[in-house]
């Protein structure tokens, strides 16, 4: 089964391949719905806040990554980078794990609610991105032009844009 990523809203997607599923940050009720039928074997958690850490939502016995690290799991190989929700090193909001997972036919990093440009040894490490998961709403992450040059500093393949104002969501 080639690569399929679905968008389920704020910051979290369903990553599918070759029958492993990954889920990024399943949000809490209050912030809006995901499908009942969400099933996992790897949930990857960016930060500990209700908007992005309701595991109990993914249905499964997954494997949980929530901290900086390197891991495999069933071929796919998982990265996780120290970062910050803002730009004092964590001083406003706290921490925050970028996560890369290398899967057999591309590569797809989740930056999670990153709220500070990325100096290059990061962006070396992290290495060819081919999918770029990368929060543009402002206020409690980057902004439109910090996620641009965040863009530029890793020049992935494809772009996706997340952690935005959705009407469908009760959060930014």
């Amino acid at each position: 089964m080639p690569l399929q990523i679905t968008a389920l809203g704020h910051s979290c997607f369903e990553i599918k391949s070759d029958g492993l599923t990954v889920v990024t940050d399943p949000f809490d009720s209050k912030v809006g719905e995901l499908p009942v039928d969400l099933k996992a074997n790897i949930v990857s958690i960016s930060h500990d806040h209700f908007d992005h850490n309701a595991i109990s939502r993914v249905n499964g016995d997954p494997k949980v990554f929530d901290w900086p690290g390197e891991y495999e799991v069933a071929g796919v190989q998982i990265r996780g980078y120290q970062s910050f929700h803002d730009s004092k090193n964590g001083a406003e909001r706290g921490e925050n794990v970028i996560f890369v997972f290398r899967f057999p036919d591309a590569t797809i990093a989740h930056l999670g609610d990153l709220g500070h440009e990325l100096d290059s040894d990061i962006v070396e490490k992290m290495g060819q991105i081919d999918v770029l998961l990368v929060p543009i709403g402002g206020t409690y992450t980057l902004d439109a032009k910090g996620a641009k040059k965040v863009i530029d500093a890793i020049e992935p393949r494809i772009v996706i844009p997340m952690h935005f104002s959705e009407d469908k969501l009760n959060s930014e």
